[in-house]
């Protein structure tokens, strides 16, 4: 599949074929006579389980399931195990059921388990 792409050379436009589009910056920032380009970070986002709204995973708590530690919460995103997130308002930690948070994890969870969890994302989450 080829595109036609247009980009400002020095002072004229120029359009030149490349096979994949998803690969043309790399192309462009490889040819000496085009400018650089600045190439925009891509935000990943995350679903909240409680609301179902999609959000930027860094203002997310992401709560994981491992065989080590059990059931716990995660600010940086980086702990292993299997992970589900949820905004950080009391709102959505209200709307937080177990049967919700068990089919996310796919893991059954205790009721001690979950109602430690949730004092300790109560003690985290700050009322707004």
């Amino acid at each position: 599949m080829k595109c036609s792409v247009m980009m400002p050379a020095l002072d004229c436009w120029t359009t030149i074929q490349i096979q994949r589009p998803m690969f043309w910056q790399m192309i462009l920032l490889k040819q000496k006579r085009f400018r650089t380009i600045e190439m925009m970070k891509k935000i990943p986002m995350r679903t909240c389980i409680a609301c179902k709204e999609k959000q930027p995973k860094k203002d997310l708590i992401r709560i994981v399931y491992n065989e080590t530690e059990g059931l716990t919460y995660d600010l940086t995103g980086k702990k292993n195990g299997r992970g589900a997130y949820i905004c950080r308002n009391l709102q959505c930690l209200d709307k937080l059921k177990k049967e919700t948070l068990q089919s996310a994890l796919k893991q059954s969870i205790s009721n001690e388990a979950f109602d430690q969890l949730i004092v300790a994302l109560r003690k985290e989450i700050q009322p707004m």
